[in-house]
This record gives structure tokens, sequence and C-alpha cells, in this order.
């Protein structure tokens, strides 16, 4: 587990301050701001996240076994203070309650089934602050699932190597974020230094 969490941690180091970057309007400058990094593994973002923004605290939500591996990569980054872990499990704990300003799901939705999905949504929903965002990244394909090149190889690797992960079409994550109660659904992309493509939504206020 640590060595595959340390093997990912390496690239995202580099999208990482993109994504930071990318997200800068969707969080507050005249107050704390909190986030959660659900299924956040090695806590890359969050470290990006709270580097660049002062007033900003994180939790990277996972499982125990990589919780351990996110908590020396922050402590080894001196944010210990205001980043820190909380294990879980997604599938079947609770991610709070009105709690948070950010979530992130990052490389989250592809692994799961579409009924997972939903869940997952709901209960960001509900861990999010009124006028909250979710912001998700993934690959994400065309309507027609033939491009981009990346996202339809990654789509064949999942459908070969697991029982339920694939990527998805933009229309469908905007479906699940409205049925999940979200609004205002958009895409972030930057192309440089790192691609990056996010979907954004908020809670209503």
């Amino acid at each position: 587990m640590r060595g595959f969490q340390l093997g990912l941690y390496d690239p995202a180091r580099t999208a990482a301050p993109v994504v930071a970057e990318l997200l800068g309007p969707f969080i507050p400058r005249d107050r704390p701001v909190r986030v959660i990094d659900v299924g956040g593994g090695h806590g890359a973002y969050s470290i990006a996240l709270a580097r660049r923004y002062p007033d900003l605290e994180a939790v990277v939500f996972d499982l125990p076994p990589v919780v351990g591996v996110a908590e020396g990569l922050i402590g080894r980054a001196g944010l210990a203070g205001r980043v820190r872990t909380w294990a879980g499990d997604f599938k079947v704990d609770s991610l709070g309650a009105v709690e948070f300003d950010l979530a992130l799901l990052f490389g989250v939705l592809v692994s799961e089934d579409e009924a997972e999905i939903r869940r997952l949504l709901g209960k960001t929903f509900s861990a999010l602050k009124p006028g909250g965002t979710v912001a998700v990244r993934g690959f994400f394909l065309e309507e027609d699932r033939t491009g981009p090149r990346d996202g339809v190889l990654f789509d064949l690797h999942m459908l070969v190597s697991t029982d339920r992960g694939r990527a998805h079409t933009l229309g469908e994550v905007f479906g699940w974020l409205g049925a999940a109660g979200f609004k205002e659904p958009g895409v972030l992309e930057a192309a440089e230094p790192e691609p990056v493509r996010l979907v954004v939504a908020r809670r209503p206020a």
C-alpha cells in the first residue's frame, strides 16, 4: 500500500499546484475554509491547497492503511497543523454534515458503479455547507465514448481489470451531480504545465 501511494504521489505533485490554482475562484478569502479530500490517498492535493491558501484547512479521508502514508507526507510538508487525516470508508461511513466548503473527488468515481457513485455524491452534498463546491477529477469521455484517446484507453483498462470501474462522459457526471442536488455544473481546464480537467458544481446557498 505504501509503495503504491508513493508511486501515485510523484505525478500528483506536478498536477496539484495546477489544481489549487484552478479552484481559486471557489475558495472564499474572507473566512477560514474547510476541505474534504475524499479518497485523497497520499494527500498531494490537500497539501497543495493548504500551501496556496493560508486560511484553508483540509481533511484527507481514506482507508486506514492509506491515511498512514498521507500522514507521513503531510508531516514532511510541514502542514500537520492544517492538513489532517480521517480514516474511514466512504461506502459505509458518513462524510459529515454541513461541515465543508469544498469537496474533492479525484480518481474516485472511475472505480465505482453507478449506484455507488450516486450514494457518494449524496453523501458529499450533505457534507458541504450551502454554497459549497464539489470538484471531480477523472477521465471524461466524449458523449459517443470514442475520445479523447487517453480516456478511451483508460476505459478499456478498467473494463478488463475491474468488475465495475470505467471512464464517464461529462453528460453522465453532470446528470449524477444534478440528481444529488448540485447546481451550476461546469468544467475547469488547464493545459500547462500539467493537463488538468475538473468538473465542478455547487450545493445551492
